[in-house]
């Protein structure tokens, strides 16, 4: 049995609301692959997580961010279900929804999905959501990489995961990012 903890925890108090609205649009968008994948997915609750995140933090910007999280997991399930240039193909149209060179066709649920979440947190704001999506374009090149294929030694491995998680990404504006992530 896992004891109590005791380090105190917030939770935002419309976190209810919040997962019901994403989950709600996800149901009417996407096509999960089985009712088992659904179940599993809607189980992990990623909206209840983000509430438990940012407590404090403006509903809007909360349902924007579980929907983005959510949709990293949607796409563990649909490229299940793709072939590897399929899902390469899909990944690069996403990459340039999420840079904003490219606009979302409605008919594919998950351009559909990162469509609202761009414009939706570019209509929330614009600077705030350039930071994000800029890491989020990070993350998905550094998940994409090849060199991940050509580790030998565990320094390669190493300096291969800093970079993964965002060491590539500490410059003169990351100061003025984190101060613009706290107001979340």
């Amino acid at each position: 049995m896992t004891p109590p903890t005791t380090l105190p925890t917030a939770l935002h108090p419309r976190a209810a609301h919040i997962t019901q609205s994403v989950h709600e649009y996800l149901e009417g968008t996407y096509p999960f692959s089985s009712p088992e994948t659904k179940y599993a997915f809607y189980e992990m609750d990623f909206p209840r997580f983000m509430a438990l995140l940012a407590p404090s933090g403006r509903i809007e910007r909360l349902e924007s961010a579980a929907l983005f999280v959510s949709l990293t997991a949607i796409l563990d399930d649909a490229f299940s279900q793709m072939s590897i240039s399929e899902s390469r193909q899909i990944g690069a149209k996403l990459l340039d929804i999420m840079r904003g060179v490219a606009l979302a066709d409605v008919l594919n649920p998950l351009e559909k999905i990162l469509g609202k979440v761009v414009e939706d947190m570019n209509a929330q704001s614009p600077e705030l959501a350039k930071d994000v999506l800029d890491g989020a374009v990070a993350l998905f090149l550094a998940q994409t990489d090849k060199a991940r294929l050509e580790i030998t030694q565990l320094d390669e491995y190493f300096e291969f995961q800093f970079r993964d998680v965002g060491g590539d990404l500490s410059g003169p504006s990351s100061t003025a990012s984190r101060k613009r992530r706290s107001d979340f």
